[in-house]
């Protein structure tokens, strides 16, 4: 839900509730207003029935009014001066309650004690007073949340736009880039300090990644060298004669130190990966697989594993000719290493996905973690762990995706060719 959606429907909520309460206080409010309006014009009413009787001497006038009572008492009982009363009376005519207010007081006239009672009818206000507040509240909720809908659109495209291009900066950034990210400066306080904390965060990341990819140029740069001479050294070794213990031990030396090479060389690719340019160089998938499986007939014999394919033709994707070379390479080697004695390997090609299947000993670390670097499935030595993250880096770059799975004791890496 969107952000100016939260704050529209917090305020519908509370306006529904005020305005409810609203109609309550309102309802109260007018019956009791009617009361004392009411009561008001009986007090007036019983002030001009005392002067009446000081000018005349006498009530006459009243005695026939159904609304006015009046009684001459013989002595003072303890009263008030003053009471009002209710009496609720039902009326067959208005078919209503009629609230009856009666107004009494007492006063001394030329020695004599009157009681004055003068009494008028409220109407109790019913189901059509209550469904005309009903229908007052349903049309003020409708065009206070039409307003505010209408209103918050206009008013958030302006207090969200920084926020908005924000998140378009972010969403842009490439750790890669040597520009450096600069915000937009807000009249809003908590946007600016927001933007103050992702230009500091995007700055120390980037710091810390080229100081990493320095690192590791400089690392995978000086170690070619020394790797080679070592290499040289072991060449002539091997020509000379040894024991049986010194020619093993320096076979082992030497696959160590391919295997040092080999970490070297992708390492080095990874980096180049980062600062790759892609095209939109389209190649014919179909005809390379078919051509490409060939050079690995003799190693996949050679390990007792049967290859399979299932290649549509004329499948096309963008990709770099050089990159799927690379990028078939490590998933066929990938699933010749990791497989078992009269094994099998199964290519599927179509339009949606490329599948790599193959045979193979459960993994022992979790399928999430297969393209991380260094992460091997199975302990054998001449695995670098870095050619399936040079895979996932190449999916990454034309926005494919890459998945992995194992199940019934086969492993396999899907690649789908639909951008995410």
């Amino acid at each position: 839900m969107r952000l100016n959606h939260k704050f529209t429907l917090a305020y519908s909520i509370i306006s529904f509730f005020v305005l409810l309460i609203g109609i309550g206080i309102n309802y109260v409010a007018v019956n009791r207003s009617a009361e004392q309006a009411t009561i008001a014009v009986l007090k007036n009413l019983n002030t001009t029935i005392v002067r009446d009787i000081e000018k005349n001497g006498n009530y006459n006038a009243y005695r026939n009014n159904n609304f006015v009572k009046i009684t001459v008492l013989d002595t003072v009982k303890k009263i008030p001066d003053e009471r009002v009363e209710n009496d609720y009376r039902w009326t067959n005519l208005l078919k209503s309650t009629l609230n009856i207010v009666q107004y009494t007081t007492v006063h001394k006239i030329n020695n004599t004690h009157y009681e004055i009672t003068t009494k008028a009818p409220i109407i109790k206000p019913k189901d059509q007073y209550i469904t005309g507040l009903a229908m007052v509240f349903a049309w003020t909720f409708v065009f206070l949340i039409t307003l505010v809908i209408v209103l918050s659109q206009i008013i958030s495209i302006y207090i969200l736009d920084p926020f908005q291009k924000t998140l378009l900066a972010i969403s842009n950034f490439q750790i890669s880039d040597n520009d450096d990210v600069v915000l937009e400066k807000s009249t809003t306080y908590e946007f600016n300090r927001l933007n103050s904390f992702i230009e500091s965060t995007l700055k120390r990341s980037r710091r810390d990644y080229l100081s990493l990819k320095e690192f590791s140029e400089n690392a995978s740069h000086e170690l070619q060298t020394p790797v080679a001479v070592m290499q040289a050294k072991i060449d002539l070794l091997l020509q000379t004669d040894l024991t049986e213990q010194q020619l093993h031990d320096v076979i082992k030396i030497s696959e160590e130190l391919v295997r040092l090479s080999s970490v070297q060389k992708s390492l080095t690719l990874l980096t180049k990966l980062d600062h790759f340019t892609i095209t939109d160089n389209e190649i014919n998938l179909s005809n390379y697989l078919k051509k490409s499986l060939g050079r690995f007939t003799d190693i996949i014999d050679l390990n007792d594993l049967e290859l399979t394919t299932a290649i549509d033709d004329d499948v096309f994707v963008v990709i770099d000719d050089v990159l799927i070379k690379i990028l078939h390479n490590n998933i066929i080697t990938n699933a010749i290493r990791h497989n078992i004695p009269n094994g099998t390997i199964k290519v599927t090609l179509n339009t949606d996905y490329l599948l790599v299947e193959n045979t193979g000993n459960p993994p022992n670390i979790a399928p999430e973690k297969v393209f991380d670097r260094f992460q091997k499935g199975n302990s054998k030595k001449t695995s670098s762990g870095i050619g399936l993250s040079i895979v996932k880096k190449i999916i990454d770059l034309y926005g494919y995706s890459v998945a992995y799975y194992y199940e019934n004791g086969i492993h396999s890496f899907k690649i789908r060719f639909k951008k995410a």
